[in-house]
């Protein structure tokens, strides 16, 4: 069975639509933490349901709501709250959801790979990549959020972008001879969709057609998963721009949520970006201090 879109969901015969996705979501999360097949008992028994609530669960016929039933949830499965939030209030279907928790998990999973990589060669990757998104920043006219993606692959002839009938994923890259077609699902354009563009493009960039860009280095296969993730994450929310939109937010809002919205990128990339840009404030901050104590 194909994962339900909002579309799918809202025509559906289910009763609580939001719930089924939940569910689904649930059952997702606990088949990769368990490494295989999970049943409606396993998933019952994180809100201590009987047999029957959780079939009606499943079947779309109970709804899922409660924040004390939403925080179970979030707590049983290790997921971020809000994502759970998210899909119970029909912000995320299935497929957004998903989506975002995986590359939750690319992120979590990524210090420990970078760890295997020799610090010189991350520190190179590191900057080709940033100069290489700042001259498409530059030829963008980039210059406030959010960064519209058709602007920036207009550069690359090679690559074109429409909607289309995509099932099970956000995007589908395919190529015929040496030209690349991204399609996103119909229904327009969200941060989780937009990210999944910008990640096929980057895969066609930095990994299928490098040799077109000899400014990128050399391809390597272990730090592929890392300039990926620079790539979209500058691409879409640029610390540069980060740093100055964040002078104008008000800081009883919930940052994570702002930046997400100014930028048009999913949660779990906006919390990545801000996590880098205040820990790099703090790294300047403490470096700019033992520099002023010891000219004191």
């Amino acid at each position: 069975m194909k994962p339900l879109s909002k579309r799918d969901a809202s025509s559906a015969s289910y009763k609580y639509p939001n719930s089924v996705n939940l569910f689904k979501f649930t059952r997702m999360v606990l088949s990769h933490q368990k490494e295989g097949r999970v049943n409606n008992k396993d998933i019952g028994q994180i809100l201590n349901f009987k047999p029957s609530d959780c079939s009606h669960w499943k079947k779309g016929a109970k709804n899922v709501k409660a924040v004390t039933d939403l925080n179970q949830i979030a707590d049983s499965l290790g997921v971020d709250n809000s994502l759970i939030y998210d899909m119970a209030a029909g912000e995320l279907n299935y497929e957004e959801a998903c989506f975002e928790w995986l590359e939750t998990q690319n992120i979590i999973e990524l210090p420990e790979i970078l760890a295997e990589i020799p610090r010189q060669h991350l520190v190179s990757s590191h900057k080709k990549i940033l100069d290489f998104v700042d001259q498409l920043h530059k030829k963008a006219a980039f210059t406030a959020p959010p960064l519209f993606l058709p602007e920036v692959i207009r550069f690359f002839p090679f690559i074109s972008i429409q909607q289309a009938d995509v099932y099970n994923a956000l995007t589908r890259r395919d190529r015929v001879r040496s030209r690349y077609r991204i399609r996103y699902k119909q229904g327009g354009l969200n941060p989780q969709t937009r990210l999944a563009i910008a990640k096929d493009l980057a895969r066609i960039l930095l990994e299928y057609e490098r040799m077109r860009y000899p400014e990128l280095g050399e391809y390597s296969e272990n730090t592929i998963g890392y300039e990926m993730l620079l790539f979209t994450s500058e691409l879409l929310c640029p610390k540069f721009m980060l740093h100055k939109e964040l002078s104008d937010l008000d800081p009883k809002l919930n940052l994570i949520t702002e930046v997400s919205k100014l930028f048009w990128v999913p949660k779990c990339l906006a919390n990545y970006q801000l996590r880098g840009f205040l820990h790099e404030k703090f790294i300047l901050g403490k470096t700019m201090s033992n520099k002023t104590l010891s000219q004191a």
